[in-house]
């Protein structure tokens, strides 16, 4: 332990215990001594940082959030108190993950209502702008509360990519309306319903995901329902889309269902794309 560890100077002091799952005990010694001191041993100004190997069976000290600690016999015992304030991990993201789900799925909802009430489309339209931008607001505070976040209860990097696909589906599906409005798209199609109806059932399929994500175990089942209709809204799509080109439709009405029901698809790809990123979190932490 280096000595400016304890300099007054310093307002937090770090110590790293990851990958430390056994040694010689006497080594400890140095490292005890100088966090009873003074300068370290008071409340706010130690933090250690563990994992799974930091303690093995072999461990001699045992230190709980209250500072107790317990040794067992033949180790070196210290009997004075110390005030150890672990990092607990910051579990609040999960539920801003969950807000995040759930304007997610309005969004889906929101979607089907606009094929569903085309009569409304200009309303609905702005509606879904709306829940595009509480999207991107709750992207911004994750991104931000990851920031300022020490320890973090999964990868920053799965944070960062989760809520970056949460966001793009809301993005797509934001787009499919603009895109109807801005074509002059009078009527939708049966085909369009469905893939809204397909990206519907994946985002709420999502949301049950996520709120079960703390817990990483028990999810398998709403990937796997997220990948077989992924498959679905292909075979539907691919089918629509040959439809288009074989019944001598006008050419501009072609152009304009062939991008609305790419990005129909895109949308229900996204929602797959999501769903590998909870898998991932899940076998990480399995």
């Amino acid at each position: 332990m280096p000595g400016p560890a304890a300099n007054d100077d310093d307002d937090r002091i770090v110590i790293d215990l990851r990958q430390n799952p056994h040694g010689d005990n006497r080594k400890y010694v140095p490292l005890l001594q100088i966090v009873q001191t003074e300068a370290v041993n008071r409340p706010g100004r130690l933090f250690l940082v563990t994992d799974r190997q930091t303690f093995s069976a072999r461990t001699l000290h045992s230190i709980d959030q209250t500072g107790n600690y317990g040794t067992s016999s033949g180790c070196i015992a210290y009997h004075r108190p110390m005030r150890l304030p672990f990092i607990p991990r910051e579990e609040k993201f999960f539920d801003m993950f969950i807000d995040d789900a759930a304007n997610m799925l309005s969004a889906a909802r929101l979607l089907e209502q606009f094929f569903r009430n085309y009569g409304e489309r200009e309303r609905l339209a702005i509606q879904l702008r709306d829940i595009e931008h509480t999207g991107d607001s709750i992207s911004h505070d994750i991104g931000h509360k990851l920031e300022a976040t020490f320890v973090t209860p999964i990868d920053r990097e799965d944070i960062s990519v989760l809520i970056s696909r949460l966001d793009d589906i809301v993005d797509l599906i934001e787009e499919v309306a603009d895109t109807c409005i801005l074509y002059g798209i009078s009527a939708p199609t049966p085909v369009a319903l469905q893939q809204a109806e397909i990206i519907v059932r994946q985002c709420e399929q999502l949301q049950s995901a996520i709120i079960n994500l703390r817990h990483f175990k028990d999810l398998s089942a709403y990937w796997i329902e997220v990948h077989r209709l992924e498959n679905e809204g292909d075979r539907i799509v691919r089918h629509a889309i040959a439809e288009l080109f074989t019944h001598g439709q006008d050419p501009t009405d072609v152009i304009k269902w062939k991008d609305v029901y790419s990005l129909l698809e895109d949308a229900i790809d996204s929602c797959e794309d999501a769903a590998n990123v909870i898998e991932r979190i899940v076998v990480k932490h399995a």
